[in-house]
């Protein structure tokens, strides 16, 4: 009795097992990769609690100070010293680089590049129209007529009261 063609068989059928068995294996790894990743984590931050603090402080400032509901849609077709001026307006004349970044971007009035952080920073400063109040962070400054302060200014602005000229053209760079 020949067992070699039976053998053959036998040893492909076993090197096709093997093979599924090494694919099945894969998400497996992947899987516990990111479980020893996420372990990592819930280390770092019970040995230093303050970081979790941070992280949290700094997630709700993000979501507390941007509103991205309908201003996103408006700030289409603005020029970026336009769309910080109008995301001031909207948050009360106070303004974040990092989040007016976020939603100029999301926007669609800038790509996500090396540089947009950058842009942002020289829309805000070349404007003239803001006063630096932290790190990263910027206020509308008083009207030069005196017309009370920035919050009031802006919601004449935001009920079409008046115009004090926001969306003029920035001055030419030389």
């Amino acid at each position: 009795m020949n067992t070699t063609p039976v053998v053959e068989h036998l040893r492909k059928v076993e090197q096709m097992l093997r093979r599924k068995v090494e694919e099945l294996k894969k998400p497996v790894v992947q899987a516990e990769e990111d479980l020893r990743n996420v372990i990592g984590t819930i280390a770092i931050y019970e040995r230093n609690p303050r970081l979790l603090e941070i992280r949290l402080r700094d997630a709700a400032n993000i979501t507390d100070n941007v509103s991205t509901e309908k201003p996103v849609l408006s700030l289409r077709g603005m020029t970026h010293t336009q769309a910080v001026l109008a995301i001031a307006k909207r948050n009360g004349g106070i303004i974040k680089a990092q989040d007016a970044k976020q939603l100029m971007i999301h926007a669609g009035v800038m790509r996500d590049t090396k540089n947009s952080t950058h842009m942002v920073h020289n829309a805000i400063i070349n404007s003239d129209r803001f006063e630096r109040i932290g790190r990263g962070e910027f206020r509308l400054k008083l009207p030069a007529n005196g017309a009370g302060n920035v919050i009031l200014a802006t919601s004449k602005l935001a009920s079409g009261a008046g115009d004090s000229g926001l969306f003029t053209p920035a001055k030419p760079v030389q």
